[in-house]
């Protein structure tokens, strides 16, 4: 027997107890005969009215109500227990014993399902349902729909410490999980009551607790495991007995999936492949095999990769052939294309040993530039990516949209593995299915942390549609990725300061109006424009 399976479970405390007692009367009741009836007698009288003197306040008044269901049958018009009788309790039930379970045996819900939770209310407070759909988000924006989050389930039961029962709890905590799980103030107090003041495992409950539509998400993974040529992973980790690296996300080692675009061709990543080992000539000769001119209409990504070969020449000491591919080479695509003699000219400063232009500097790395590549070989050979990278795109765009907005940081980024994904180079779809250092975005959120191989910093990419690309090429639609509101720098490494920003607001002022106002934290900033600054102020105008 497993360590595990030997630790006591739950059931010890009186509140779970009660409530499945309660489940467990009703469903003799639902049987409908004598004999049901008279089991569910029993166990009022052995069971649950024993358990209603303790279990807790408001268990009496429960049971009080659960005594009616004798009166009102399953099907009473205008019932006091209808919900009782409802199938959706049962239902509701057996999800909190689930996230109690869970919870109790230190077993995580997927990395996946909570991150898609808490970013689709993050893109909701930003977009309104009114609101517009970007032309080429349409299919996001649907998906978005269809992944629900809009009901919210109980959260799991959690052992009482009476020497929280009247904790006070940090401002700060109360009010960042109030803001990002939709909350009021006393649900998120008691939220923090659960968990003993820990507001990122609170915050962590709350997003277990959505109703988020699981099938969508198991079939979006698996499209995106299929185009990687990954469903072979899974099948290999099952046979093996090792269980599915999909950490609790419910993927079949294997499948076949209606609709879904096969696995890529390993020679048509072998591009990409030669881009990140820096074998930049076998890279050129291979992208003009696939795809013939693709360079020739592309010059951005051809000046890249010539300039990656001129810099990997120049830090070898090759001077003359890092001379040669600048004259052959980068000096006719500057001639016949104006906006790239900046970067000619950065290029040919290198040669130039000093503090500003060190030797053989490379503009961009080799994983960013290798997912430039295989950007265009997509496009080029009309493949389309899988959806769970555009609804990603789309989701984080937002809530890069809406932290800017709140002019701080987001607390809760590093527990879900926020600051981790936008910093990974993006899994293209020509990515080489095995290739070692590939393990990238829903890898690294499926498969586990340690499957994470991340880069600090961003990269600029040439031609790169416009904006910021933020890591991960999941550029952000809303400015040019300039930093962050609020002090936070563009490496998303800020923090949120007490100290007055430029505008004469410190996060102290904030707080203490979203306080005692109830506004969220756009809405208390905005007030506080309004009136100088001053919480008072607001305070009176809002309650004369």
């Amino acid at each position: 027997m497993s360590s595990s399976a030997r630790r006591p479970l739950p059931a010890a405390d009186a509140r779970l107890l009660f409530l499945l007692k309660r489940q467990e009367f009703m469903e003799y009741l639902r049987r409908g005969d004598a004999e049901g009836q008279k089991q569910a007698l029993a166990c009022a009288r052995q069971d649950l009215a024993p358990l209603a003197l303790n279990a807790c306040p408001e268990a009496y008044v429960d049971f009080k109500l659960a005594l009616q269901t004798l009166v009102y049958d399953e099907h009473a018009q205008a019932s006091p227990v209808a919900e009782l009788w409802s199938c959706d309790t049962r239902r509701r039930l057996a999800g909190r014993l689930s996230r109690t379970l869970r919870q109790a045996h230190g077993v995580p819900a997927p990395r996946l399902r909570r991150l898609l939770a808490y970013l689709v209310i993050t893109h909701r407070l930003l977009v309104r349902p009114s609101a517009p759909v970007p032309a080429g988000e349409e299919g996001a924006y649907a998906l978005i729909d269809e992944l629900g989050c809009d009901v919210r389930e109980d959260p799991p039961l959690a052992h009482e410490d009476a020497s929280f029962s009247q904790a006070a709890f940090p401002e700060a905590d109360i009010q960042g999980l109030k803001e990002a799980a939709q909350l009021t103030r006393q649900e998120a107090v008691d939220a923090l009551r659960h968990t003993k003041g820990d507001a990122e495992q609170a915050f962590l409950n709350e997003l277990d607790a959505l109703a988020l539509n699981q099938d969508l998400v198991d079939l979006l993974v698996r499209e995106y495991a299929s185009f990687r040529d990954l469903l072979a992973d899974w099948e290999d980790s099952a046979s093996s007995g090792g269980g599915s690296p999909a950490h609790g996300c419910g993927v079949p080692v294997a499948m076949d999936i209606d609709g879904a675009q096969p696995p890529v061709d390993p020679s048509d990543a072998a591009p990409r492949a030669d881009v990140e080992q820096g074998c930049y000539e076998e890279a050129l000769a291979s992208i003009e095999t696939h795809v013939p001119g693709l360079l020739s209409v592309n010059p951005d990504v051809a000046f890249a990769l010539q300039r990656a070969r001129f810099q990997a020449a120049a830090k070898a000491g090759d001077g003359g052939k890092a001379l040669h591919l600048a004259r052959s080479e980068l000096g006719p695509l500057a001639q016949a294309f104006p906006q790239l003699l900046p970067q000619l000219k950065v290029a040919l400063a290198s040669l130039i040993p000093s503090k500003r232009h060190p030797p053989g500097a490379a503009p961009i790395s080799p994983p960013v530039l290798a997912q430039l590549v295989a950007d265009e070989l997509r496009r080029a050979l009309g493949i389309q990516e899988p959806r769970l990278i555009g609804l990603l795109k789309v989701l984080l765009a937002s809530h890069t949209t809406w932290f800017r907005a709140q002019r701080c940081k987001d607390r809760f980024e590093a527990c879900l593995g926020l600051n981790a994904l936008r910093a990974s180079p993006c899994a293209g779809p020509c990515a080489p299915p095995k290739a070692p250092g590939q393990e990238r975005l829903v890898e690294s959120l499926v498969f586990g942390p340690d499957s994470q191989d991340v880069s600090n910093g961003r990269e600029a990419v040439p031609g790169g549609g416009g904006g910021s690309g933020e890591g991960l090429g999941f550029w952000d639609r809303a400015g040019d990725g300039g930093d962050r509101a609020g002090g936070e720098s563009s490496d998303g490494e800020g923090d949120m300061s007490e100290e007055p920003d430029e505008d004469g607001l410190s996060e102290d002022m904030i707080l203490l109006t979203m306080e005692f106002t109830g506004l969220g934290r756009a809405e208390a900033i905005e007030m506080l424009y309004q009136f100088g600054g001053d919480p008072n102020a607001v305070m009176a105008h809002l309650f004369p």
